[in-house]
């Protein structure tokens, strides 16, 4: 394997410059939304028309969204994660295992993190808002997902396993953003906020776990090659037997 070849247990082989370009508009978008919104308490424009669209369609959205908001639970991220990491592990996908292991975590704390930096509450002063937590992580566990059914379906999503992680992540996402703005837990812009930051972060742990297995497979490699051109102690190695052959009478 040459230098720079992407290792067999990658997650996203072949797809890292894609990745990086979407992990940093996503990242763009939501440091614009967070200097917009922040130390706000009122929703858009936006909101109020989003909020009203899903008034009319999930005019009753108890107790189903709440079966919908667990999942963006710390306990349901446990379980979820616990059950990904153990069937990315018998199915020989390293790479995306270590990805269902520190991205949804990495997410979570992103999340809890920068909330109090923008201060965007709703309801209450201190019922902090911006980015959704519950959309943010729900949003990382179906990218993962989306990760692991393109890696497990092989060549028919070569080169296109960022697009399938990504509409994974919009179906996930939008289920949890829908039953968000329905309990009127959070406003759509929070809902949006989280969507956009669960996408950078999943998409640059992707990246950094992927550059790391490829580090470590070439250094093994590497040493391999050592190995193999040593001569054996008390011998000479075959090249230098060859260079003697040829040089004598």
């Amino acid at each position: 394997m040459s230098r720079g070849t992407t290792p067999a247990c990658a997650a996203l082989p072949g797809e890292h410059g894609l990745a990086l370009v979407v992990a940093v508009l996503s990242l763009l978008t939501a440091t614009t939304m967070a200097l917009l919104l922040a130390r706000g308490s009122t929703p858009t424009e936006a909101d109020a028309s989003v909020r009203a669209a899903v008034a009319d369609v999930w005019s009753d959205p108890y107790p189903s969204a709440l079966v919908v908001d667990w999942f963006g639970s710390p306990e349901a991220l446990l379980a979820q994660t616990a059950i990904l990491v153990a069937v990315c592990l018998m199915m020989g996908r390293v790479g995306i295992a270590l990805v269902a292991t520190l991205a949804p975590w990495g997410v979570a704390a992103v999340t809890t993190a920068v909330k109090p930096l923008i201060d965007r509450t709703i309801h209450a002063p201190q019922n902090l808002a911006f980015p959704s937590g519950h959309t943010a992580v729900t949003t990382a566990v179906a990218l993962v997902i989306g990760l692991l059914v393109a890696d497990l379906l092989g060549a028919w999503c070569r080169g296109r396993r960022a697009l399938v992680a990504l509409v994974f992540g919009c179906v996930g996402g939008s289920a949890m953003a829908t039953a968000q703005i329905a309990l009127n837990a959070h406003y759509p812009s929070d809902c949006l906020g989280g969507f956009v930051t669960a996408v950078s972060v999943v998409l640059f742990v992707v990246v950094l776990v992927d550059r790391a297995a490829m580090s470590v497979t070439d250094k093994k490699l590497s040493t391999s090659r050592e190995v193999r051109g040593r001569p054996a102690a008390g011998g000479r190695s075959r090249a230098s037997d060859v260079a003697t052959e040829s040089d004598g009478p």
